[in-house]
């Protein structure tokens, strides 16, 4: 069965195979997943039918598994024989997911078991190892509505970070392209800075299939320092989440749109919600560092950046 794709019958036609790699821990190391890869492709290139990948194609996160697997090969002198890897909108210099949001999981844990599964999610080995602000906890003070939290990069974001350079960053023997599905010409649609993204009413449901606690009003914002959400729960009681840390503008930057309120079917949501906010930046995805997360990339004058494989770009 080929799924009524046209590619896959494209590449049938032309007796090449297609192989699907999963992994059994999608959300375990980057480093580990990677190892599954190199043996993957080890494995192959041992049956005498195989001379060559003629392309790894990693979507999201996958498009870091592919980088870590193939530079590892290469660094060890292991033969991937890989002409071309492609990089479909994966996080190659990070990925976001707003503080506001990490810190719900944080605030709510005791009120509400089912928060524990997704403060489980952000706290596993590849979201830590992949998203460029990381929560790990909240604190609280001395004003009773008040929580804190100080976001930044894990410690095994920057150990993962220091392997990719120390193994040399990107592979040298296939070709390197990046794929971006947000916009290159530097306009974000996603939420205006400081400006609420989402505000939920009413909200006794569902947050990617866990249960809240009954609150009267939720509001999240993209913001880089100061209030990121607010909570009036029953009563007019609530909490404020304050952030400590002065972060990027990353919430409202160019890039993939996450759509939150999608998410929410079982919510009644504010009708002025703007929506969504960015979750892998233009930039990050085609592996641009030292730039404006706004850079116009489509414009002539921006510079092709010397510490990434691609030797030019194509709109």
């Amino acid at each position: 069965e080929v799924g009524g794709s046209e590619l896959v019958e494209t590449l049938f036609a032309g007796g090449y195979d297609l192989i699907i790699a999963d992994f059994r821990g999608g959300a375990d190391y980057i480093e580990k997943n990677g190892h599954a890869l190199v043996s993957l492709i080890s494995a192959l290139l041992e049956s005498p039918d195989v001379d060559s990948i003629e392309a790894i194609i990693g979507p999201s996160m996958g498009g870091l598994v592919a980088r870590y697997g193939l530079l590892f090969m290469e660094s060890f002198g292991i033969p991937h024989n890989t002409k071309a890897v492609i990089y479909l909108d994966a996080p190659m210099v990070g990925a976001n997911i707003p503080v506001s949001l990490q810190g719900l999981a944080h605030l709510f844990t005791k009120q509400s078991p089912d928060l524990v599964d997704l403060k489980q999610q952000m706290s596993a080995p590849a979201p830590k190892e992949l998203l460029l602000y990381h929560v790990d906890g909240i604190g609280k003070a001395l004003i009773a509505r008040r929580a804190y939290i100080n976001p930044g990069p894990s410690e095994d974001r920057q150990t993962f970070l220091q392997t990719l350079a120390r193994l040399g960053d990107y592979p040298s023997k296939p070709q390197n392209i990046s794929i971006a599905n947000g916009p290159a010409n530097g306009v974000s649609d996603n939420i205006a800075p400081g400006q609420n993204f989402l505000k939920i009413v009413k909200a006794r449901a569902k947050l990617f299939g866990i249960s809240l606690p009954k609150t009267e009003d939720i509001s999240f914002k993209g913001v880089r320092y100061g209030k990121v959400m607010n909570i009036t729960r029953d009563f007019g009681l609530g909490r404020d989440i304050y952030s400590e840390k002065d972060c990027d503008f990353i919430d409202s930057t160019p890039g993939s749109p996450f759509d939150l309120e999608a998410e929410l079917t079982n919510f009644e949501t504010d009708p002025n919600n703007s929506g969504s906010f960015c979750f892998i930046p233009t930039t990050s995805a085609l592996g641009i560092t030292g730039q404006a997360y706004s850079l116009d990339i489509m414009a002539n004058s921006a510079p092709i950046d010397p510490n990434n494989p691609y030797q030019g770009r194509r709109m």
